[in-house]
């Protein structure tokens, strides 16, 4: 039997697609903004879309049975959520990415980073948004920076805080600048 008469059959044909989340997070703190940004997407497509929420802190990362979970995991996820609050990525984090490329069977998706270091000095903040921008392109997904977009402080969680893409692009990416993050294609 065919797929599509298994959905006619079964009325799967109303069942939403699945938009798969992967949060990988420095600390609580930075899980509960990326899980806030989360929220804020349920909350925008949830007549849309359905969602899967997977998480591991960059600690679980080296051990190694959590890595490659967390890679299975990355390599069909929509979106991964990178949260942390500082400008250097940690070794972990920065080898877990570039191994993502090599396992991603996605075409598309998008690398958000959720980042609290807005009080940082510009040229590290560039320094890191190159960095992810350039990982993100090796694994064909789109990058988005999100920054809060008040002074508030990064510890309580605030529903009302506005959330902004950073507006830095690079001058000699080669890639093409996407103007989606791949969700409704």
């Amino acid at each position: 039997m065919s797929a599509t008469a298994i959905s006619q059959t079964t009325g799967l044909t109303d069942v939403p697609p699945v938009c798969q989340i992967l949060i990988l997070c420095e600390n609580y703190a930075a899980y509960e903004r990326a899980a806030e940004v989360g929220w804020r997407m349920l909350a925008q497509f949830a007549g849309e879309l359905d969602f899967d929420f997977k998480c591991w802190n960059f600690i679980e990362l080296t051990d190694d049975a959590c890595a490659r979970s967390a890679l299975k995991t990355g390599g069909t996820a929509d979106i991964i959520l990178v949260a942390l609050h500082g400008t250097e990525l940690p070794p972990v984090l920065e080898a877990w990415l570039a191994a993502i490329s090599e396992i991603r069977i996605r075409a598309d998706g998008a690398l958000v980073l959720v980042w609290e270091g807005r009080d940082s000095l510009p040229a590290a903040s560039e320094k890191l948004f190159a960095r992810l921008r350039q990982l993100a392109d090796h694994a064909g997904m789109d990058f988005v920076p999100l920054i809060p977009g008040s002074g508030a402080s990064a510890h309580p969680v605030r529903q009302e805080e506005e959330w902004l893409m950073a507006a830095h692009q690079s001058e000699n990416s080669s890639s093409p600048q996407c103007d989606h993050w791949g969700l409704n294609e």
